[in-house]
């Protein structure tokens, strides 16, 4: 009879190992070597004046599909930010910023969802900035004819209703006032790049920096 019940509970626990999910983040459907008339979020993390290029870091958000989180259960897992993380609780919140929210492993070490207009989830850490995933570090020419939209006020590093239409020589001074990077907004998460339809580097767009 022990032995039944020893045979019951294998089988039990392995229907339950079975059975749990592990959840994976969505593809990502840029090609860092095929950008012709792309846009991207960038790092902007350095000007090489001996060879007038820049070194970009193309970085997306992390995503994943909203069915995928939608059925997950206690006991499941989901890789996130670069890790398998186990899920031990979930729970769901409201917020004044991003509507509704669920947290994996609230009280121990969160997983921070919600759903954005493509009905995909986000993950965001606790300062409310996105989990990014780095897809390319690149080393590209910086045309003469870059178009470098400003969206901090040069006054007070507050946001601009418009952005400022500078130029190239505007761009590299933003290094060279700068030189350890920290607050020109471009090598953290506030920078747009375009690129035309030859794979050329032709706008990079500055957003708002909270400066320190």
């Amino acid at each position: 009879m022990k032995k039944l019940i020893l045979i019951v509970l294998s089988l039990l626990l392995l229907t339950a190992t079975a059975s749990a999910d592990t959840v994976t983040g969505l593809a990502i459907n840029i090609d860092p070597e095929h950008l012709e008339s792309c846009a991207v979020y960038v790092r902007v993390t350095a000007y090489h004046e001996e060879t007038d290029t820049v070194s970009i870091e193309i970085i997306v958000p992390e995503k994943f599909d909203a069915n995928d989180i939608d059925n997950l259960s206690v006991g499941d897992s989901i890789f996130t930010n670069g890790k398998e993380v186990s899920i031990e609780s979930i729970t769901e919140e409201y917020s004044n910023y991003y509507g509704a929210l669920i947290i994996l492993n609230k009280d121990t070490d969160p997983v921070w969802l919600y759903e954005d207009d493509q009905q995909n989830y986000r993950t965001i850490k606790n300062n409310d900035d996105y989990v990014w995933l780095s897809l390319a570090a690149l080393e590209m020419p910086l045309p003469d004819n870059i178009l470098f939209l400003d969206g901090v006020n040069p006054e007070d590093g507050g946001i601009l209703d418009l952005p400022i239409v500078k130029n190239k020589d505007d761009l590299i001074k933003v290094f060279s006032e700068d030189e350890e990077n920290l607050d020109s907004g471009l090598d953290i998460n506030n920078a747009y790049a375009v690129f035309n339809e030859t794979g050329e580097l032709t706008v990079i767009i500055r957003y708002y920096v909270p400066w320190g």
